[in-house]
Order: structure tokens, then C-alpha cells, then sequence
């Protein structure tokens, strides 16, 4: 069983946690989505290595919020995204779509989806 290591620059919050996951034998599968890895556990790595200032702002990788993850799917943006200048990815919201029930994130979408848009772009060939 894997343990979630502890790091010097866990906040004392995120020590705690996983400390209490060790003495509850709790590996990896006990973990909440984002604790191991993930916007937090990052933030608190850029800050104890004083790199908070290199830090990208949040439409560089999500330009579509989790809370907006299914509109990658649906006709949404039928008529384009307007991207950001400082856009350099999308991020899939794949945990999001794992957990929604009878969502199947390799099922064909609507044509004019953000997401079958891309897959002809990139995936065609």
C-alpha cells in the first residue's frame, strides 16, 4: 500500500491529513480527488520554494471552469471558444466526467461540440 508522502512544504493541514491516513492504513484510495496532486498541493510546493510568483493565471490550462466541464461536450461552443491570448491547454475535467453517472467520455458528442472539434483537428491524419 502506498502512502501519500509528506513533504516539508505540506501545509500543516495537508501534514495532518495524510498523517491520519497512515494511521488509518489508508493508501492512495483513501484520498480526497486533489489532495495527493492537483491546484493545492502544487500551490503549497511553489510557495515553501518562494515560486508563487511564476505561477501561471488559471485560463492558461482552464480556460473551461470544472463547474462548466460538460460544455466541452456539448454544443456550448458550437460557434467557437474564444481562447484566451495566454491559453496553452484544456484541461479534460476527466475526474468530473468519471464521476457523473452513465457519462461516457468516449461516446461520439454532437458534431458541432468543442470536443469532436478537436478530436477532427488533432486526432484526423
Amino acid at each position: 500500500m502506498a502512502f501519500p508522502r509528506i513533504n516539508k512544504w505540506d501545509s500543516a493541514k495537508t501534514k495532518l491529513r495524510k498523517l491520519r491516513r497512515r494511521i488509518k492504513f489508508q493508501g492512495r484510495e483513501g484520498s480526497r480527488y486533489g489532495s495527493i496532486g492537483g491546484p493545492l498541493p502544487f500551490t503549497d510546493t511553489l510557495r515553501y520554494f518562494d515560486l508563487l510568483n511564476t505561477a501561471q493565471p488559471p485560463e492558461v490550462f482552464y480556460p473551461i471552469t470544472s463547474p462548466d466541464w460538460q460544455t466541452i461536450f456539448d454544443q456550448t461552443f458550437a460557434d467557437g471558444l474564444t481562447w484566451s491570448e495566454h491559453t496553452y491547454a484544456l484541461q479534460w475535467w476527466n475526474s468530473r466526467a468519471s464521476a457523473h453517472p452513465g457519462f461516457n467520455k468516449n461516446a461520439d458528442f454532437p458534431r458541432e461540440s468543442l470536443i469532436e472539434k478537436l478530436k477532427r483537428k488533432h486526432l484526423s491524419g
